[in-house]
């Protein structure tokens, strides 16, 4: 959630997770998703797993993605 509000990304669409749905943060990660910043765990069902733990590597990554997309805007 912290990133749509930091790169103030755009609302979107559900991305179909079974895991998200009645989830206080489930709009914020269709939103992630559908930036690119971040994907789910798993498909068949598609899950986001947002109890996964993320590693410092990992929150990296999605601070990258996120930046290069506000300086693409």
């Amino acid at each position: 959630s912290w990133l749509v509000r930091a790169f103030d990304l755009d609302s979107a669409a559900s991305q179909g997770f079974t895991d998200t749905v009645d989830s206080t943060h489930e709009t914020d990660i269709d939103s992630v998703v559908a930036a690119g910043i971040m994907s789910g765990c798993s498909t068949n069902p598609d899950r986001f797993c947002s109890q996964t733990v993320v590693t410092r590597g990992e929150l990296a990554l999605y601070v990258d993605r996120a930046r290069k997309l506000s300086s693409d805007s």
